[in-house]
């Protein structure tokens, strides 16, 4: 008698386990793929900065320097959002 209810519990805290990892393992997994998503959204962005202003100094001579420019750009714009977080915060 007491076996058989040690047993039960055994099974049902098992049940219980179980079903607990396996939702933290549905959860993990969708925000992995969301991560993912995010940043491949995010380099995209960016590379269309990149293009826009090459195809808007195109006739300069110099590529490299564009291309410069183009980096700075971007620095500068996902360097702004973080600074504008950061005073958010601070108010």
């Amino acid at each position: 008698m007491l076996r058989e209810r040690t047993k039960e519990r055994q099974t049902e805290s098992r049940r219980r386990r179980k079903k607990k990892n396996k939702n933290k393992n549905k959860k993990n997994k969708n925000k992995n793929e969301n991560n993912k998503r995010k940043t491949k959204n995010k380099k995209k962005k960016e590379e269309e900065v990149v293009d826009r202003l090459k195809r808007k100094f195109r006739g300069r001579e110099k590529e490299q320097e564009v291309e410069q420019m183009a980096g700075r750009v971007t620095i500068e714009k996902i360097d702004w959002g973080k600074r504008k977080r950061q005073t958010q915060r601070e108010r």
